[in-house]
């Protein structure tokens, strides 16, 4: 067993005429997007006008390439294995596009790859460690859409309309994912039949309305959702469709790390014996948070963020759980917040940021 950067160490020198594209070069597609690729990846839309990973061999970047990412070092690795490779050294990258506005409360980023057997990949970017992007996630509880899902929809029509004569998959690991099935489901009907293939790794789900649009109809059998046992990010808000428990190597949070999954014969391990407990326990809080009440969920979350950015805080790795605790602590001596949502709010910060911030 192995994981993704174990992967392309013993399957590198196969081409994708010798291996098909499958779920762990999505994956390892996805874990890119996290890379600051402004001013390298070209911004056209078309593949043909993209550069091969190989040529980023070299470069001189390597400090903006892991500027706000989760995943620096690992991810200049990454980097490194995947241009240095048989299968993925010509693979073309393009149309890299990333926006955060605060005012909004949106953090987005997105990229695509040209592969050598004509299938186009596009990929999202999950949560980056801005808290205004932590932001946009909690208000996935009661806003929908949120800012960087119609982003996300926009992207991927102007790329289907560009490259109309080529296969797309879809892809994206934590709200990326998340947003390469909302974005596969807004598209108009006649670009959707371009779509082959959607992957969803570890990503947080929708409103149950979701479910019942035609457009989401239209693409559900094309969508694979991937999740870890012990990560309830997958598990947030409601979910349908096909799902897969691939196994891990972390614990908690931590198995969210797209680094920590393991992969056997070059395919995703499914998950066999796990801790029915702490599984039991992210669907106990996951059911908490669906039964909170959308303006006490909202007027929680918009006056926690607010108050951590008075406080100094301006990303995830800068935050330490006694800001949290003191924030919670403000609320619940005011008496005027549903003390439920808090609760449940402080269970997701004592959850999400040690484990983030250890491993950072």
């Amino acid at each position: 067993m192995c994981n993704i950067i174990g992967y392309l160490r013993e399957h590198g020198h196969e081409t994708f005429a010798e291996r098909s594209f499958c779920a762990t070069d999505a994956l390892i597609l996805s874990q890119l997007s996290y890379i600051d690729w402004e001013g390298i990846v070209p911004e056209r839309k078309r593949g043909a006008y993209g550069c091969q990973m190989r040529e980023l061999l070299g470069i001189g970047k390597e400090q903006q390439m892991v500027r706000g990412s989760l995943y620096g070092p690992q991810n200049l690795c990454l980097v490194s294995v995947c241009a240095n490779s048989r299968r993925f050294g010509e693979v073309k990258m393009f149309a890299y596009s990333s926006c955060c506005k605060k005012n909004v409360h949106l953090q987005f980023a997105a990229l695509s790859f040209l592969i050598p057997d004509e299938k186009i990949c596009v990929v999202f970017r999950g949560t980056d460690e801005t808290v205004n992007g932590w932001q946009e996630n909690f208000s996935m509880i009661y806003r929908d859409p949120v800012p960087a899902q119609e982003m996300a929809a926009k992207y991927l029509e102007e790329i289907i309309v560009a490259n109309s004569h080529n296969r797309i998959v879809v892809s994206g690991h934590s709200k990326g994912g998340n947003l390469a099935v909302y974005a596969a489901a807004k598209c108009s009907r006649n670009l959707q039949k371009h779509i082959g293939r959607v992957y969803n790794f570890d990503g947080p789900g929708f409103s149950e309305a979701f479910f019942k649009d035609d457009g989401y109809k239209s693409v559900a059998d094309k969508i694979r959702k991937y999740v870890v046992p012990e990560s309830i990010v997958g598990i947030f808000l409601n979910n349908e469709g096909k799902t897969f428990m691939v196994e891990s190597a972390g614990h908690g949070m931590m198995q969210h790390d797209p680094y920590r999954w393991e992969i056997i014969e070059g395919r995703l391990k499914r998950a066999g014996k796990y801790n029915f407990e702490k599984r039991k326990q992210g669907e106990l809080l996951n059911d908490r948070i669906l039964k909170l009440p959308r303006e006490d969920t909202r007027r929680l979350i918009e006056s926690f963020f607010a108050t951590l950015q008075k406080r100094g805080v301006a990303d995830i790795t800068q935050m330490k759980l006694e800001d949290s605790l003191a924030v919670l602590r403000g609320f619940a001596g005011e008496g005027i917040y549903n003390r439920d949502a808090i609760s449940v709010l402080g269970t997701l910060i004592v959850y999400f940021v040690p484990a983030h911030m250890h491993g950072n």
